[in-house]
């Protein structure tokens, strides 16, 4: 998707930030994160180090395990404003 972390990082601190302004509940846009996650998952080849780390993390969690990391993200985007 992003070759540079920090893009990939920004980009989804974007997104964050408009789900928020749209209304969406941190709930909401962790579910909407967790279905991202799973497509890049198993779609997409990781472009650096730690997109690696993010898809590996992925496939070995179990279902609740991927949603606490998908609201990791979201705080760690949250926490790039």
């Amino acid at each position: 998707m992003l070759a540079d972390f920090s893009v990939f990082i920004n980009y989804l601190s974007e997104k964050v930030e408009l789900g928020e302004k749209m209304g969406l509940s941190e709930e909401r846009i962790a579910q909407l994160a967790e279905k991202v996650a799973s497509h890049l998952a198993k779609k997409e080849e990781p472009k650096n180090s730690e997109e690696y780390l993010l898809q590996r993390l992925w496939q070995v969690g179990d279902k609740d395990q991927q949603h606490m990391l998908a609201h990791m993200l979201v705080k760690l985007a949250k926490d790039q404003n």
